[in-house]
């Protein structure tokens, strides 16, 4: 699929959005074992250089795009023109799979949500989506990958044997389940979207175009509920800068140690 980035561990795609939509496409077009999905952002790249184990679970997913802006910005910053393309976001994922799976008439599965809005969410779903089959399944917080949820959500899938999977259950419980039971699951896709259902249904207003595209979205969900995300945004991420010197410095070695021809 094109090209890959490699950094902070992970070979994270050099792709298009349109590229990337095309993949995974074709993903959705044949019989083969589960494909895992998951789209990085500094969030998630802080977590996983606190957690060794988490990061080589990660590793393993088949497709990993630059969720965040400040990550396309980083791969430019490490390898120059050969970095990222641009963003390809788990929130503009979630529609166009959608749309490519209702033009099919194929099968969707849900998991995430609170389990009180389950009703109501498989209704939006379906409003949306009127060609596709829809199945939801929202657990309660307590969902983990042994818990009896986490097997429930297996059963389910396997009897609905749905074409695509979204995992949105926040980083990182849906990476750890989707990575360690895809091989057990009978669908084509499953992607690790986090809260991306919420903004295409209207559930949560997402910042306007052009304050994604100049890399500000996550002021405004910080301004938009300051409670819930301050800590990660203000105390938590901050430390990927860190993160992002440590790999300079690692790259400038690594270029000084390079033979010369």
């Amino acid at each position: 699929m094109g090209q890959s980035v490699n950094m902070f561990g992970l070979n994270i795609a050099s792709v298009s959005f349109a590229e990337a939509v095309s993949a995974l496409s074709e993903v959705l077009d044949k019989e083969a074992p589960a494909k895992v999905v998951v789209t990085p952002n500094t969030d998630q790249i802080v977590k996983l250089s606190r957690d060794h184990d988490l990061l080589l679970q990660y590793q393993t997913a088949d497709f990993i795009f630059p969720d965040g802006f400040p990550l396309v910005v980083a791969s430019h910053l490490l390898h120059g023109k050969g970095g990222c393309q641009e963003r390809v976001t788990g929130a503009d994922l979630f529609p166009a799979l959608c749309r490519v799976v209702d033009k099919q008439h194929g099968r969707i599965f849900l998991l995430g949500g609170h389990p009180e809005d389950e009703a109501s969410l498989s209704l939006a779903m379906i409003n949306k989506y009127p060609s596709a089959q829809i199945e939801i399944f929202s657990p309660s917080m307590n969902f983990t990958t042994d818990s009896a949820e986490g097997r429930d959500a297996i059963e389910r899938i396997n009897r609905f044997k749905p074409d695509l999977t979204f995992a949105c259950l926040g980083m990182p419980k849906q990476e750890r389940w989707a990575l360690r039971y895809r091989s057990m699951l009978a669908t084509k896709l499953i992607c690790c979207f986090g809260a991306a259902f919420e903004f295409d249904l209207g559930l949560t207003k997402r910042a306007p175009v052009a304050i994604q595209k100049i890399g500000l979205e996550w002021l405004w969900r910080l301004l938009g509920n300051p409670r819930a995300l301050s800590r990660r945004y203000l105390i938590d991420d901050p430390y990927f800068a860190v993160i992002l010197l440590r790999e300079l410095l690692k790259t400038a070695r690594h270029r000084r140690n390079e033979p010369r021809i």
